[in-house]
């Protein structure tokens, strides 16, 4: 996930300073030549490509993060639906225990679980049944990066008897009110959000990764996937089963054609020593492995 947006990148690509005059006089350019700015590995080296490259090979071309011009939606409206590993990347990507140094997408803020709370709902339907408590215990569970922070109390501003727990977090700037003049002419406010458009890139990732592996395979890749459990106490029937799960996950999500298994390594051991005596599970696994 990119941590910086694709207005300054735009500037940084063409060495202008980083003003709105020369973002608009720039995004005015790219839309004459219908080019896009979009990067391949490091956010701060952009490139330019066509839009139909981006279109073509979105996994090779990344976009940036930008502000997401919105209609207004009703209370409780969901933009998008991710499941509960992608809500805790948007989370993680959201709200950081740590100055980013970014002050375009970030903000530093006193910031409630319930806040948190409101925005996972957002995105979520995995989540409606669970209350406010329920949903602290998730996030503990899963070791969210945002509970590095310690809680402080503070003040209700309503009731001074009564509370909060919070946490200076810093935060990814979310909406604030705008105008749109030459789509919609003044005629009511839109919201633009970092936040949606971070759970619109989560939400369309693996879509666009398979996309990207799949013209591998018509070009006449072979795509493999590799896997290892390092040595444990745990039954042969219960590593058998994690190897199977691994294994089917880089299948349907990778689109592997062939996983190469190692039942019992260290990761620092050198691949080439890796099960160099045969396991007994490689035979009970079969057909979902080849050996290493």
């Amino acid at each position: 996930m990119s941590t910086i947006t694709g207005e300054r990148a735009l500037c940084m690509l063409f060495y202008k300073p980083y003003t709105e005059e020369n973002v608009n006089s720039l995004a005015e350019y790219l839309r004459k030549e219908d080019l896009e700015i979009c990067y391949t590995d490091e956010p701060t080296e952009p490139v330019l490509v066509h839009s139909l490259s981006i279109t073509h090979n979105p996994f090779r071309y990344r976009t940036y993060v930008c502000k997401k011009t919105l209609e207004p939606t009703k209370d409780n409206e969901k933009t998008c639906i991710l499941n509960s590993a992608q809500i805790i990347l948007l989370l993680n990507t959201v709200y950081l225990p740590h100055d980013p140094e970014n002050s375009d997408l970030y903000e530093n803020k006193v910031v409630a679980m319930k806040e948190i709370y409101c925005t996972a709902l957002k995105y979520s339907d995995e989540l409606d049944a669970k209350n406010l408590n329920s949903f602290m215990k998730w996030c503990s569970y899963r070791k969210l990066d945002f509970l590095q922070v310690e809680t402080k109390r503070k003040i209700d501003e309503v009731d001074d008897k009564k509370t909060t727990r919070t946490r200076s977090l810093y935060a990814l700037k979310d909406d604030y009110l705008g105008k749109d003049p030459s789509k919609y002419l003044n005629k009511w406010p839109l919201r633009y959000s970092f936040v949606d458009d971070v759970a619109d890139k989560i939400n369309n990732y693996l879509p666009s990764y398979q996309s990207y592996i799949k013209k591998l395979k018509e070009e006449g890749y072979t795509i493999i996937g590799y896997i290892r459990k390092s040595p444990g106490k745990e039954p042969d029937d219960r590593r058998r089963q994690l190897l199977k799960t691994m294994s089917l996950n880089l299948k349907e999500r990778s689109l592997v054609d062939v996983v190469f298994a190692s039942p019992c390594s260290r990761a620092s051991d050198p691949v080439q020593s890796r099960d160099q005596n045969q396991h007994p599970l490689l035979d009970q696994i079969g057909e979902l492995f080849y050996k290493v």
